[in-house]
């Protein structure tokens, strides 16, 4: 029951993954946010996509998509207290400046699953380029004729897709770390 209410106000499916909660309450909360927001129910709607978040977040390994599993526990565990704190925990970061709570170790969590996805493209474009690279090089030596020489063209090709992979992914890691920060709060 909780688990597809969360997620529809998330605005996602009940197919989601967890990075595709945290990115969705990225969004959210900046867009709610009353420091960046001043529409009269835009404190409640911060509120509730928070709750949403802190709910998905906390019990999304033990919820199963059609909630039939370990329902009850969860319930009863998130209406026994879990529910009122993460309400006052949301009422707090509405009440703070956007750009302090963007610094707070819970909305930091969402950062680490779009930076660990730049990582990840990151080192798809190195091992692209290091394959092109030796590959030709080790088909160059082991010719035995013209007809078997690698393609100039073709090595050239697959060096420059992996160089614009590698440069797309520089310039996310750079755009991630300039909006969100890399250092942790003292």
């Amino acid at each position: 029951m909780y688990r597809i209410a969360y997620l529809s106000k998330l605005g996602l499916d009940s197919g989601a993954s967890l990075n595709d909660v945290k990115q969705a309450y990225r969004k959210l909360a900046r867009r709610y946010h009353p420091d960046l927001n001043t529409a009269p129910d835009a404190p409640e709607k911060f509120i509730e996509v928070t709750e949403a978040y802190d709910f998905l977040v906390r019990y999304f390994n033990s919820c199963k998509v059609d909630g039939n599993t370990g329902h009850t526990d969860m319930e009863k565990h998130w209406n026994s207290g879990q529910r009122d704190r993460a309400r006052a925990r949301a009422r707090r970061y509405a009440g703070t400046q956007y750009t302090s709570f963007r610094k707070t170790d819970y909305y930091r969590g969402t950062v680490i699953a779009e930076r660990s996805r730049i990582y990840y493209n990151l080192i798809i474009a190195l091992l692209f380029i290091f394959v092109s690279i030796h590959g030709f090089i080790v088909r160059s030596k082991t010719a035995s004729g013209s007809e078997d020489a690698p393609s100039v063209a073709g090595f050239i090709f697959l060096l420059f897709i992996g160089l614009l992979f590698l440069g797309v992914s520089l310039l996310y890691l750079l755009s991630s770390y300039k909006n969100h920060g890399h250092r942790t709060e003292k």
